[in-house]
């Protein structure tokens, strides 16, 4: 049963996993569904000291999650380049970490525009569908992505965050900055970080890549632009009723 307990992907046998959406994903999405709900409504109706404990503590189980993570594949001799947490959702760990110290509106926006996002397609579509049920990284992943769902979840049901596409330059920046950096390494490296260089089996982006070809690069940009306009339109919609002026009646 515990026989590969701390085996990671590289070295797991082919049989022991499970597929995207089968009972076994779907009781495990149902059950950080419920555990999201809990903890997004427990937030809501703290007060501000206790809020900022939740998001404190939040974030300090989160890196730790990563760190036990990361101490166990080192240990194991199973450590590679590409388990650096340069992935989109491993950036989004310290991007909690500093909104969590030092509470922020770029960083919230960044989580809001593409943190939760990327975590909740990794929920959909994990690529760590080959680990068994009692397999550490298995519960590390799964409970990971769903704390980066939960954080800008809890800010966002509580009113302390409202996104803001007038300030969608920011995570634009963060981008300009990342992603350069990201496609160095993944070049130096042979990673595939922020699956740049190939996309995730089983995922949206593998027919974006066999469609786009070569131009799968600048087709993802062009999806981020769509995606970014539905997620961003409702609050400008809500925005722009909100501040119309009624006209006088004569």
């Amino acid at each position: 049963m515990f026989k590969y307990l701390i085996t990671y992907k590289n070295n797991m046998p082919a049989g022991h996993g499970f597929q995207h959406f089968s009972i076994f994903h779907l009781t495990w999405l149902l059950v950080l569904a419920c555990l999201i709900y809990v903890l997004v409504t427990f937030y809501q109706r703290s007060d501000q000291h206790r809020r900022q404990t939740i998001r404190r503590t939040i974030a300090a189980i989160i890196v730790s999650l990563e760190l036990m993570r990361d101490t166990i594949l080192v240990a194991s001799h199973q450590f590679t380049m590409g388990e650096f947490p340069f992935h989109l959702c491993g950036i989004g760990i310290f991007i909690i970490a500093w909104d969590a110290i030092r509470p922020n509106h770029p960083a919230r926006e960044i989580l809001y525009s593409l943190n939760i996002w990327g975590a909740f397609a990794a929920l959909l579509f994990p690529d760590w569908t080959m680990f068994p049920l009692f397999n550490v990284f298995l519960m590390q992943s799964f409970i990971i992505h769903s704390l980066l769902i939960t954080y800008p979840m809890m800010l966002l049901v509580s009113g302390e965050f409202r996104p803001n596409w007038r300030k969608l330059w920011q995570p634009m920046i963060y981008l300009v900055i990342v992603i350069p950096l990201v496609l160095w390494l993944n070049n130096i490296w042979g990673t595939n970080f922020w699956f740049l260089n190939v996309a995730a089996a089983g995922s949206p982006l593998t027919p974006i890549q066999n469609f786009a070809g070569k131009w799968y690069l600048p087709t993802l940009i062009i999806c981020l632009g769509i995606l970014w306009f539905f997620l961003y339109a409702p609050w400008a919609l809500t925005d722009r009723k909100a501040t119309k002026v009624e006209p006088v009646n004569s």
